[in-house]
This record gives structure tokens, C-alpha cells and sequence, in this order.
């Protein structure tokens, strides 16, 4: 006789089994089913009982729950008798300071990438169409100040002098590229005609700007002149970016997946050898160590003289095995390195993994974990997550739309993203800061180097 399907529940499944809403009105999201003792999923969302232990501080529905008042609730989904309990922390821990609107129409574009903070705390970032740039800059505040069009910059990260000049790479749609410089009121100062620049450039203390792209990294004057051009001898440099020891050595990963480590008048220091291409951009540590990714899913450090200290597979924990680590890293103040990936991981200076978090969408995570005091702040998909020293969730933020850019932490504190939503073929924008209640994020004071860039002005340079 045919067997008779089980359809009792017997038990029932929540992911994630606890959660965290760390602002006031801001939603969680849930998967959820029922099963039979065979584990045949019998109900789903909306047939299965959602409720709360305290309606005034945690607001539930299928799938979801929102957080309404500081508290401790606990959803309970139940089905036919069975139940599970997942437990809710609410705590009025963020709120949203103000938004500013990136007003542009592109057509077939791409959304913002990359902020940079102003020597007077502007904010600074760019978004693109299929042929072209629009920066813009607005005060510390969210007032706009001025915007400007460029050729298409892609992915490049704007780097500010201490003049206040805007440096950034672009990539022309019909081919070649440059090193633009742009003045404190938007307009350009220059522009020297190089190779394809999809990376951040970095400056010197000097004034002194260097750029990579193609087989070659340029050395140019503050007035836009050629100092020195270095060629890699065949390894194509896409998005890695040069970063500056506190010598004045220039370091960058390349195609073939050697670091470079150039002396400041253009020679050749050495070369190390890493398991994959390098599209991550160097961080360089307090002691002068050089951490990066490689395709090979692993996060190296390198010592001053070339040596490998240590190597860590932080990319193999997705359902693809191991991945390309494309992510640039970032370094707290204890020396603790953090880089994204198939999760957001922290790595000791030893080269110890000390947590790794999995955020609640599966990805590669390409932004930077951004440090400031005792957070973390990661941007990836739909939202912003701040993270503890210790891998916990404190807040996330959803306003809607995408974000693809790293976050950044304002002059005032305040957390600062940029997202975007696509309709038609177009995209409308808008730069969001969020302010931290009972807390400051500390800036980034501490942090040996605590964006993709290094310091607040992207320069790329180790010591500021």
C-alpha cells in the first residue's frame, strides 16, 4: 500500500533563531517553517501563528517583527501545537541624523560607491552613468555644496590633499584614462592622460599623487606633472590600489598576484608572491606589516622586507568553497584586521581568526569593514550593519534601495552611506547619516587603518 504522507507538525524551524533591532521602528526579517517528524516542510510565512510577548515593544507579523520600544520580547511561531521561541533584544541604539538626495538622471548606470571625508569634515562621492561621473559634496551636515561632471570615474575612490584637492582615476568609456584633480569649489584643476585608473589613488605628504592602472603605477606632481612611471614587468593592476608605508614605499597587488613594494623615487624594493591575483588594496599596519587579499581566498601579511609573517584562508566558508578575496582590509587599534568576503571577519595580528559574522544575506562581501571606536561598520546589500569589537550585532539599517560603497564615519561621528534604487533604467539616490544614541562611534581615532583607504581622506597613506 502507498505510504501516507505525515502531516503533523512536529516541529518548527526560525532563521535567525535570535536577533538583534537596534533602532526604534526598524524591521526584522525571517524564514520560517513547519515540518513533519520526516522533515517534509509542511507550512511556510503567513500559515504559520506569529505573535509577541510584548506588542508595546515588539510589533510581529509573518516573517518579520519590529522593534517599537527598548525591550527584551520574545516571538513565538507556532503551527498545530508546536512552537519555537526566538528571542528579540530591542534597544534604541541608532536613529537617522538626515538624508540629502544625489540628484542626477543617468540612464543605464551605476549606483554611488565609495565616500571620502573633507579636511572640514565635507562629504565627498561620486556616481555614474555609462559615459560619465557626478560627483558631489555636501557639508558635514547634509547641505549640498557643489557637484561636477567628470569622465567616468567607475570605481575609482576620490583621495583629498591637504590643500582640499580632490584626486580620483577615471575610465572613459571609449578607452585611455586619467588622474583628475579637482579644487575645493568643483571645478577641475587638471587632468594627465594615463592608462585605465579603476582604483583609489593614494598621497604623499608631500603632495605628491600616485595612481596605478594597467601594467604601470605613475608618480605626478601636485600640479598634475609626471615625477615617474613604474612598470609591473606583465601583471595587470585592476582594483587594487597603491598604499604608502609610513617610509614613503608604495605598495600594490597585481593580476598575476605579486605585491609590489616600490621606493618613493620609482625603483623596485621587491616582489612577493601571493596564491592568486591581487584586486585587494593594501592596508599597512603600525609595525609596517602589509595586509591584503588574494583570489586564492586568503588574507596574507606581509613583512616591511617581503617575507610572508602568515596567510589565512578567511574565504571558504560559502557554498562555492573557496572564493576570491577581492575585499581591501582595514586594522582597528589593537591590531586587529578586518575584511569582508562570504562573512565579515576579524583576524588577529598573529593571524588568528577571532570571529567571523555571517550576515543575513549570501554574498561576497567587496566594501570594508569601517572602524571607529569600538565598532564596526559593514555595507552590503540592502543595509548597514554596526557590529561590536567581538563580531555581535548592535544595529542595522534598511531605508531601501542598495548600497555597494563603504561606509564612513563623519567628522561628527555619524555614520555616513549612500544607497540607491533602480526604476527603468535610471537611478535615484540618496546619502543617508546615522547617528549612534548613548555612544560615539569614536571616529576613527586609534585605528592604524581604519577604511579601505586608510585614513578619513582616502589618502592611502600610513600615519595620515
Amino acid at each position: 500500500m502507498p505510504q501516507v504522507p505525515d502531516t503533523t507538525v512536529a516541529y518548527i524551524e526560525v532563521t535567525p533563531a535570535a536577533r538583534t533591532i537596534g533602532m526604534l521602528g526598524g524591521t526584522a526579517r525571517f524564514a520560517a517553517g513547519a515540518y513533519s517528524a520526516d522533515g517534509t516542510l509542511l507550512l511556510t510565512g503567513a500559515d504559520l501563528s506569529w505573535s509577541s510577548s510584548d506588542p508595546q515593544a515588539l510589533s510581529v507579523g509573518p516573517n518579520q517583527a519590529t522593534g517599537l520600544r527598548n525591550g527584551t520580547p520574545t516571538m513565538t511561531v507556532s503551527a498545530d501545537g508546536a512552537a519555537v521561541d526566538v528571542p528579540i533584544l530591542v534597544q534604541d541604539a541608532a536613529r537617522v541624523a538626515w538624508t540629502a538626495p544625489l540628484d542626477w538622471t543617468p540612464g543605464t548606470a551605476g549606483p554611488p560607491g565609495d565616500l571620502a571625508i573633507g579636511n572640514e569634515g565635507e562629504v565627498f562621492l561620486g556616481v555614474n552613468t555609462a559615459s560619465s561621473s557626478r560627483w558631489f559634496a555636501f557639508s558635514a551636515q547634509g547641505a549640498p555644496l557643489w557637484w561636477a561632471d567628470l569622465p567616468r570615474t567607475w570605481f575609482s575612490t576620490a583621495a583629498i590633499g591637504t590643500d582640499g584637492t580632490l584626486y580620483v582615476g577615471s575610465t572613459p568609456a571609449d578607452g585611455g584614462g586619467s588622474l583628475i584633480a579637482v579644487g575645493t569649489g568643483g571645478a577641475v584643476r587638471w587632468s594627465r592622460p594615463l592608462s585605465r585608473i579603476l582604483s583609489a589613488p593614494a598621497v604623499a605628504d608631500d603632495g605628491r599623487v600616485f595612481a596605478a592602472g594597467g601594467r604601470s603605477v605613475y608618480a605626478l606632481s601636485p600640479d598634475g606633472e609626471l615625477v615617474w612611471v613604474y612598470d609591473t614587468g606583465g601583471g595587470q593592476i585592476s582594483y587594487s590600489s597603491p598604499s604608502l608605508g609610513q617610509d614613503g614605499t608604495i605598495y600594490v597587488g597585481d593580476g598575476a598576484g605579486r605585491l609590489h613594494a616600490i621606493d618613493a623615487d620609482g625603483s623596485p624594493q621587491w616582489t612577493f608572491r601571493a596564491g592568486g591575483a591581487i584586486q585587494s588594496s593594501p592596508a599597512v599596519g603600525p609595525s609596517g606589516t602589509i595586509y591584503f587579499g588574494a583570489n586564492d581566498g586568503r588574507l596574507y601579511a606581509v613583512s616591511p622586507a617581503g617575507s610572508e609573517e602568515w596567510s589565512v584562508r578567511t574565504n571558504c566558508g560559502g557554498p562555492l568553497g573557496c572564493t576570491p578575496l577581492q575585499a581591501s582590509p582595514s586594522i582597528g587599534a589593537d591590531g586587529t584586521v578586518y575584511i569582508g568576503g562570504d562573512n565579515v571577519v576579524a583576524v588577529t595580528a598573529a593571524g588568528a581568526v577571532r570571529w567571523s559574522y555571517r550576515l543575513p544575506m549570501y554574498g561576497n562581501v567587496l566594501s570594508t569593514p569601517v572602524v571607529g571606536g569600538d565598532r564596526v561598520y559593514v555595507a552590503f546589500g540592502s543595509a548597514v550593519f554596526a557590529l561590536d569589537t567581538e563580531g555581535r550585532l548592535v544595529w542595522d539599517y534598511r531605508p531601501g534601495g542598495t548600497t555597494f560603497g563603504s561606509p564612513a564615519i563623519g567628522i561628527d561621528g555619524s555614520v555616513l552611506a549612500a544607497f540607491a534604487e533602480a526604476s527603468e533604467g535610471s537611478w535615484s539616490g540618496m546619502l543617508h547619516a546615522i547617528a549612534e544614541n548613548g555612544t560615539q562611534s569614536g571616529g576613527y581615532e586609534g585605528a592604524a587603518w581604519p577604511t579601505a583607504r586608510g585614513p578619513r581622506s582616502n589618502t592611502g597613506r600610513a600615519g595620515g
